[in-house]
């Protein structure tokens, strides 16, 4: 049996999708080696663990519906701290923006206490 602890989190890994990338070009002069390497990986952000939730795929819509904007503005920084270079923050562009997946069984494989910075 594994010591492998199960968090009460849930997850959605946030993807970003050609409009982003075309957005960060625009934004600034990036180097099309650098901008291939860093699409290999996505953002993950932890979640309210929803498995006592009759539907959990309804209840993470739900969380990401009222949560979307600061993802949103999450993935933007990471790139420009300029609010005046953002585009208009919707959940319809977020969608467009963004594939989010979501994995609710999330298990913490470090005997270490999780620290926040």
């Amino acid at each position: 049996m594994s010591d492998y602890r199960f968090l009460n989190r849930s997850a959605i890994v946030v993807t970003p999708k050609a409009p982003f990338w075309d957005w960060v070009k625009k934004s600034d002069d990036i180097d099309e080696a650098m901008l291939t390497e860093v699409k290999k990986e996505s953002n993950i952000y932890l979640i309210p663990g929803y498995e006592s939730e009759d539907d959990i795929a309804l209840a993470i819509e739900r969380h990401l519906v009222q949560n979307y904007a600061d993802i949103f503005i999450s993935e933007l920084e990471a790139w420009y701290t300029d609010p005046e270079t953002f585009p208009e923050i919707t959940y319809e562009r977020f969608n467009e923006w963004f594939i989010v997946s979501s994995h609710s069984m999330i298990f913490d494989t470090v005997n270490k206490p999780l620290k926040r910075e």
